[in-house]
């Protein structure tokens, strides 16, 4: 397992598309069950081994867009 915080999988996709990407959209999918997810503690932290985050990471599509669009962190 290769488990990172909501953060660094935002930094990991956002260095990947090159284009800025939220923690906030990275919890937004992981409550939507985009992303799957393991508890440590109170902890949310997701394993990129998992070839479901693998496919989010690497698809550019609209649920992606839409968790972005639909982020009012800004």
């Amino acid at each position: 397992m290769n488990l990172v915080t909501p953060t660094e999988l935002a930094r990991i996709i956002e260095s990947h598309t090159g284009e800025p990407f939220t923690r906030q959209a990275v919890h937004k999918a992981i409550n939507e069950g985009l992303i799957p997810f393991v508890l440590q503690g109170k902890k949310k932290l997701v394993d990129l081994d998992n070839p479901h985050v693998q496919g989010y990471i690497r698809d550019d599509n609209r649920q992606r867009e839409q968790a972005k669009k639909k982020d009012t962190s800004k």
